[in-house]
């Protein structure tokens, strides 16, 4: 018997396998798998097939073109389109709102869209790992729908009407003799948000109807609540400006005054006109408005201005175009031209206490009374004053101010706002 001592130096078995043969053979495999793997992503690429694992509300899709996966995603929303798509509980009653109710339907083309964007969206060697990881594990594409808001908006306001119940913020209106007349503050009830149109968005693009819905209104907390203004005792400054009330400008101006009625102006903080106009005045920020607009916006800047200025709050001045606007900018009793050039009146409370504005427009004579805490006074006692001015650059704006004289410690409020200068020359 002959005995072979494989472990000797050098020694090699004629029968045994090479460890050269087996890397060998393990490379061959390696590029034998990235090659057949390559021309397999490689010809998914130039083909117009979808990837293999690509899922559509369940469906398998993996492979078809485009017409095929077409056809599935059509033939599988038939049944859920031809039923009621949501069913709103509310109360002891119910609203059935139907695909048709809505123009509701299936955006196949968008569907398609995204189930062939898979692996075709990157660069190659992105493309193919999204084909891979894919293949491996899947991919499951949503429905895309379109439907008309509005309809839905019309078939949700009879259940709106009957479950909201709209938040009223807290007031306060300046009756005759100086007595602050208080509006209390209340919550509301309310559906129709944005963010419950969202979620029945979600709901609908499941595309598995009906969907019931139990319709629940959310609180909606008032903006002004009653402590904002339980400080609030007394009247800091007031001006009034004539205007004709018959005339285009007149009626901008009364539709203007509301946006300035009502807000509250907080305690260390600013209040910007422009701001304030935006909403009915779209170019108040860009100078792009009509001339009886400019009119109507001088007047009323002028009223809030000197308003402000009487009341002790301060005119934060602010630079933009070719002008400035500001204390400096504009005499007591004048118009303050608030167009022209990008001007904005910037107010600032710096009292410790809110403030609250309150406008009126009417008759022919625009008020803006600004209403405070008397201890932001420090104790200053407070007379009023009423003189009329003509404005000379413009005769037609006959202007009436209400004028506040202080007693020494009031005094030197206004005389910090205005100067000593401008305090001899009223």
């Amino acid at each position: 018997m002959t005995v072979r001592d494989y472990s000797a130096h050098g020694g090699a078995s004629e029968g045994g396998i090479s460890l050269g043969f087996i890397v060998a053979l393990l490379l061959c495999t390696v590029l034998g798998v990235i090659f057949i793997g390559g021309f397999w992503v490689g010809s998914f690429i130039v083909s117009d097939r979808i990837a293999y694992g690509v899922k559509y509300r369940g469906l398998d899709l993996s492979g078809l073109s485009r017409a095929d996966a077409e056809n599935i995603i059509n033939r599988d929303a038939r049944q859920p389109l031809a039923k009621n798509a949501l069913v709103l509980v509310y109360d002891k009653d119910f609203c059935q709102i139907a695909p048709k109710d809505i123009d509701l339907q299936l955006d196949t083309e968008a569907v398609l869209n995204r189930v062939l964007a898979v692996g075709r969206e990157g660069n190659i060697v992105v493309n193919a790992a999204e084909i891979i990881a894919c293949a491996c594990s899947g991919r499951e594409i949503q429905p895309e729908i379109s439907y008309d808001r509005s309809k839905l908006a019309e078939k949700i306001a009879p259940i709106e009407k009957k479950l909201s119940r709209p938040v009223k913020d807290a007031s306060l209106l300046l009756m005759d003799g100086g007595i602050i007349a208080r509006g209390k503050a209340s919550t509301g009830m309310t559906i129709a948000t944005d963010e419950w149109y969202e979620e029945l968005e979600k709901e609908l693009r499941t595309l598995d109807y009906p969907r019931r819905i139990m319709v629940e209104p959310k609180e909606a907390e008032p903006s002004v609540t009653d402590a904002d203004l339980a400080p609030v005792n007394t009247l800091l400054g007031s001006f009034s400006l004539s205007y004709d009330q018959e005339s285009a400008r007149g009626r901008i101006l009364e539709k203007a005054a509301k946006a300035l009625d009502q807000k509250i102006f907080r305690a260390d903080s600013r209040l910007s006109f422009n701001t304030l106009m935006k909403e009915n005045f779209p170019g108040v920020n860009h100078g792009n408005y009509t001339v009886a607009e400019q009119h109507a916006l001088d007047i009323l800047a002028s009223c809030l201005y000197g308003s402000a200025l009487h009341g002790g709050f301060m005119i934060a001045q602010r630079e933009a175009g070719d002008g400035e606007f500001g204390v400096d900018g504009v005499p007591v009793g004048f118009v303050a031209f608030a167009h022209g050039r990008k001007e904005d009146l910037v107010l600032r409370n710096r009292f410790h206490h809110n403030a609250y504005i309150v406008t009126y427009a009417k008759d022919g004579l625009l008020t803006v009374d600004i209403l405070g805490a008397s201890e932001d006074l420090a104790g200053a006692e407070i007379n009023v004053l009423v003189e009329t001015v003509d404005d000379p650059a413009d005769p037609a704006y006959a202007v009436t101010t209400v004028t506040r004289l202080y007693t020494h410690s009031g005094t030197e409020i206004l005389k910090e706002l205005v100067g000593e200068d401008r305090m001899r020359k009223q």
